[in-house]
């Protein structure tokens, strides 16, 4: 994890209990958590500010800077803790951040993993061919039908996309696949 020097000065006023009271640090590690995990109730950091509000706002930034990025590079409280003492940043109010980290590591994850535009990946297929003698509109259909069910994961659930198709749709369907094959590994090899 590498944080901008900006971010490291303002997570320093952290420390300065002249700077940013016990009260009003409480306050603002428990809203940056809040709006962190996207909590519907999270309240307001303007509600908390003092004579300081410059200085509330910058911190409330850099400490949100320092959870989104822990949470992306998966540390826990020992490696935050010795990544926030390598900066040069300790004492008992950064033990207050890395336990509150903790606590919510997994909630700050999952917040993380829903932001994006990423698509489900199918990790399953199954199929199953059935044979359409008539149907409502015809006396005599006379072809096979597939029944084809995809499973796909996205952010650890489970979706299952199921669709009906001809022989000749399904060639279609395998041979855009295999198009989509070929120029993917067109890239790759480039």
């Amino acid at each position: 994890m590498e944080l901008s020097k900006r971010t490291i000065k303002g997570l320093s006023y952290l420390q300065n209990v002249n700077v940013i009271s016990d009260e009003t640090f409480g306050k603002l590690v428990e809203i940056t958590i809040s709006h962190v995990c996207e909590k519907p109730d999270a309240i307001s950091v303007s509600q908390i500010y003092g004579s300081k509000p410059d200085i509330i706002k910058a911190v409330f930034a850099d400490l949100t800077i320092l959870l989104v990025e822990a949470g992306r590079h998966s540390y826990d409280k020992e490696k935050l803790s010795n990544y926030l003492q390598s900066v040069q940043i300790s004492g008992p109010r950064i033990d207050k951040i890395c336990e509150s980290y903790s606590k919510y590591r997994t909630t700050i994850k999952r917040c993380l993993e829903n932001i994006g535009t990423s698509l489900p990946h199918v990790v399953d297929v199954s199929w199953c061919l059935d044979y359409c003698i008539k149907s409502n509109t015809e006396n005599s259909v006379g072809m096979p039908l597939y029944h084809i069910r995809l499973s796909t994961i996205k952010q650890s659930e489970t979706i299952f996309l199921k669709f009906t198709c001809t022989t000749q749709q399904l060639q279609e369907l395998v041979y855009k696949l295999k198009d989509a094959v070929r120029h993917v590994e067109k890239i790759a090899n480039t």
